[in-house]
């Protein structure tokens, strides 16, 4: 397992292959105001809240904390909780702390804004995922992807006909 971590004086470069890439940065909580860490998989067009909350990604992730190279990570739980925003329970990062909920809307809008405005953290901690989650996570975006098309495209040809 690969990772590099970017000290805040270093020149911070992108990878530009993100979908095989952990990328764990820093979350103020809105709640009690301290710092925890969540993650995001890939880049913003191909992965999706899904990936994070794979099982086989959240059972990596907590394996990683019990090494050298995890020990300093602040992650809360990963597990189902209640938006008031969304008016409904999801699959959600918690803060380490208290244990509030970080909602998808925020998480993917700060993660846009490092893609779309090039403002990438500088305490951003990249982790290579391993080739047998990556296999996992391609044949499940593949079948998302079908998915999608056929509840989008094959109505419309049956309607055509």
């Amino acid at each position: 397992m690969s990772s590099h971590n970017n000290s805040p004086s270093d020149q911070v470069s992108f990878p530009r292959n993100y979908d095989n890439k952990i990328l764990f940065f820093n979350r103020r909580c809105w709640k009690c105001g301290k710092i925890s860490h969540i993650f995001y998989i890939g880049h913003p067009c191909e992965a999706s809240s899904e990936d994070s909350f794979h099982p086989q990604v959240v059972t990596f992730v907590k394996n990683l904390k019990e090494e050298d190279i995890g020990k300093k990570l602040l992650l809360g739980e990963i597990k189902e909780r209640y938006s008031k925003t969304a008016q409904h329970s999801y699959f959600s990062f918690g803060c380490f702390y208290c244990d509030a909920i970080f909602g998808d809307f925020y998480v993917f809008e700060e993660v846009d804004n490092w893609f779309y405005l090039d403002n990438i953290p500088k305490d951003l901690f990249v982790v290579d995922l391993p080739p047998n989650i990556i296999e996992i996570l391609e044949k499940d975006r593949a079948k998302r992807r079908q998915e999608y098309y056929d509840s989008h495209f094959n109505e419309d040809f049956e309607d055509s006909k």
